[in-house]
């Protein structure tokens, strides 16, 4: 017999008059947030981290993540210089920081080019403006592509999904903050968040080729990409017969890139892991548990990570793109990969973004007292960014002298980043094993937006084989 997935309470969208005072309520509530994030960005997140910077010595540069990425890009393509070079690496240093290295000083991170040098072609245009220019642009474009790939993944979390539920959404994305860090350093981690995003939208649609071409794209950060490129390519290869379009359209485009690259710059592929050691070797910002555990200790949870990421793909490979099933892997499989990264960074948040989504869409689905307060907690640990922000925000607008306080207050809603993905697999993945929710999990999400993948036969051969 059919399945016939339950609704949660709020699936249900009606245009009832008392349904459109609570969604407007709920749009008033989101732009006073939004406008308490803001107010919290220009009076102590960007201040405090002036400060900082004038304190260290290098509050002349631009400090600007993007400017050695620039400077690579506009010396390759127009002056034939090696991005990967000493020479550029100076330029880069003295850009970011305003002077140039002192003698015995290492090079900070932030002033290497650390990218596959088919980054330049993504970022060509921008080579031949002037980086002020490039930095304003950047400074409004990348919180805006982190919002639309926000809206891309609630496209396909709910796709029956009404306008002023993707205005909550994107008001939401954009004051997040973790989306005011990348606005700040314009970081290239809000490309690649939307080329993800992109790509399991067409996933989801049924454009399999132009999947496959953005998911090659987003390899520019490949240590942010790997694991949903990995999960889908795992999943495309268990049904080649209708997903091949997938693995041709990933494959031909890496090659591509690589060729194109080894055009531009010969020998690039050993610069590239020189220059990402070097990166490596010179970061200091840590994950949770790489700043007190021994290495071995590190390895052996880094393998356990792994590990489960891979079940999650293996065990979902029969699914179809459209249906919660896939995208409960897809969301525990972005976490995954932030815990498997050796770095903590804040701006890299955004890739729980989906998650936070799916545990919103589907929380009336954590029935149970242990699966409520799973579900409650994790789902407060990642709201909880956005009302510490605004109620800093408006502690500043009424005059309270914040921009004095300890730092650990002043950062009060980065302060969970670390423990933010682990929340997030825990209250996701479980999901994937509870055998109630196996056949809830594989229904479409919408009948009527059903990709050509999704009648698949290989997953009805799938359910038998459970059955």
């Amino acid at each position: 017999m059919p399945v016939t997935e339950p609704r949660p309470p709020h699936a249900d969208i009606t245009r009832k008059p008392i349904r459109l005072v609570k969604g407007w309520l709920r749009l008033v509530i989101a732009v006073v947030i939004a406008l308490g994030l803001a107010a919290y960005c220009q009076l102590i997140f960007v201040p405090s981290f002036q400060q900082v910077a004038q304190q260290r010595g290098y509050d002349q540069g631009n400090l600007s993540d993007l400017y050695s990425r620039w400077v690579g890009t506009r010396a390759l393509l127009q002056h034939g210089e090696d991005p990967y070079g000493r020479a550029v690496l100076a330029v880069s240093q003295r850009g970011f920081f305003g002077r140039d290295a002192r003698p015995g000083e290492e090079i900070d991170e932030a002033a290497v080019f650390a990218h596959p040098v088919y980054l330049v072609f993504l970022l060509a245009p921008l080579s031949w403006l002037e980086f002020p220019l490039v930095q304003e642009i950047a400074r409004w474009g990348f919180p805006l592509l982190v919002a639309l790939g926000t809206v891309f993944w609630w496209a396909v979390i709910r796709p029956a999904a009404t306008r002023l539920e993707y205005v909550l959404v994107a008001v939401a994305a954009l004051c997040a903050p973790p989306t005011l860090e990348i606005g700040r350093v314009q970081q290239l981690s809000a490309l690649t968040y939307f080329l993800l995003a992109g790509a399991v939208l067409l996933l989801a649609r049924g454009h399999l080729v132009l999947a496959g071409m953005l998911l090659a794209l987003s390899t520019n950060k490949p240590q942010e990409s790997w694991g949903l490129v990995l999960l889908i390519l795992i999943w495309a290869l268990a049904a080649l017969r209708t997903r091949r379009p997938v693995v041709l359209s990933f494959g031909t485009s890496m090659l591509i890139l690589a060729l194109a690259g080894e055009w531009v710059l010969p020998g690039w592929i050993s610069a590239f892991v020189a220059s990402s050691s070097r990166y490596m070797a010179n970061t200091s910002a840590l994950h949770l548990f790489g700043r007190f555990l021994p290495s071995a200790i590190l390895v052996l949870l880094a393998v356990g990570w792994a590990g489960l990421l891979l079940i999650i793909a293996w065990t979902g490979r029969r699914e179809a793109a459209a249906t919660r099933r896939f995208l409960v892997g897809v969301g525990s499989t972005l976490a995954l990969t932030q815990i498997l990264l050796p770095t903590y960074l804040q701006y890299e948040s955004i890739y729980l973004l989906p998650g936070l989504l799916l545990l919103l869409d589907l929380s009336a689905w954590y029935t149970g007292r242990i699966w409520f307060v799973l579900h409650r907690v994790a789902a407060g640990l990642l709201l909880f960014p956005w009302p510490a922000g605004a109620t800093l925000g408006y502690a500043a607008l009424i005059g309270v002298p914040l921009l004095s306080a300890p730092l650990g207050i002043r950062f009060l809603p980065l302060s969970l980043g670390p423990i933010l993905p682990y929340a997030a697999v825990l209250a996701l993945a479980p999901l994937l094993a509870r055998r109630s929710f196996r056949s809830l999990l594989r229904a479409p999400l919408n009948e009527r937006d059903a990709a050509p993948g999704d009648t698949d036969p290989a997953a009805g051969v799938w359910e038998a084989q459970e059955s």
